[in-house]
């Protein structure tokens, strides 16, 4: 929506210069006329040629603009409709109202790029869950660094909980499969088969201005079947 915006104006911009710039050809021409530079029998001829190439640029940039504004209007029509119908469907759910998810789930299953949300947002709510004696599984990039920032997390969640590393009931695995771009979380109630999933959204180029959109049932239990596979009874 940005491009589109910033080319209606640039479009706009260089139809004015073409135009101030006509107008200067035209004024240099009447004071050449003044000043007898230009006979006046090719004046009609000038005169004509000038306006024969005002009225083309006018019709080119009319063609421009209406594209252009029409473009516009459809994409953001197109926009407005799919936030209409995540809004009524549910689908849209904000990172506050995951928090609530998270707080009632027993079991919490999460794949995870960074551990960005783990370590700031949701800290606050794992904390809580580790007291509670709920379990979290992580899937992660098989990084260096993503492996430091969880065993990192672990040890803090330790330390302020004044249990040991071992104690703590966060497993995770790495995966070599395939680039991890997103957060994926599936949460799990009283049995295996209460399932929700959720996706995150980044709707702005902020990694904080995140919204999650629910998974089908198909696709939420697929990984964690996926999950299933990657863990086994022994824990890190």
């Amino acid at each position: 929506m940005r491009r589109i915006t910033k080319k209606i104006r640039e479009s706009e911009i260089n139809f004015t210069v073409i135009i101030i710039n006509i107008l200067i050809l035209i004024a240099i021409l009447a004071l050449e006329i003044v000043v007898g530079l230009v006979p006046v029998k090719n004046l009609l001829v000038v005169l004509l040629s000038v306006s024969v190439t005002v009225v083309i640029v006018a019709i080119v940039g009319y063609l421009i603009f209406d594209y252009l504004f029409n473009l516009t209007a459809g994409a953001r029509g197109l926009v407005a409709s799919i936030n209409e119908l995540f809004r009524k469907e549910g689908m849209f759910i904000s990172n506050e109202t995951l928090k609530g998810y998270e707080e009632k789930a027993n079991k919490i299953r999460v794949i995870s790029p960074d551990l960005y949300d783990d370590r700031n947002l949701f800290y606050t709510t794992i904390l809580e869950n580790i007291a509670d004696k709920k379990k979290y599984d992580y899937i992660i990039p098989n990084d260096r660094t993503i492996k430091g920032r969880m065993t990192r997390l672990r040890k803090q969640i330790a330390k302020e909980l004044n249990h040991g590393d071992m104690e703590i009931p966060i497993r995770y695995r790495v995966c070599d499969d395939f680039p991890i771009f997103t957060e994926y979380v599936i949460y799990e109630g009283d049995t295996y088969n209460d399932l929700t999933g959720f996706i995150e959204i980044r709707v702005n180029q902020g990694k904080s201005d995140t919204v999650n959109v629910v998974l089908s049932d198909e696709d939420t239990n697929n990984i964690c079947q996926w999950f299933d596979e990657k863990f086994d009874s022994n824990d890190d």
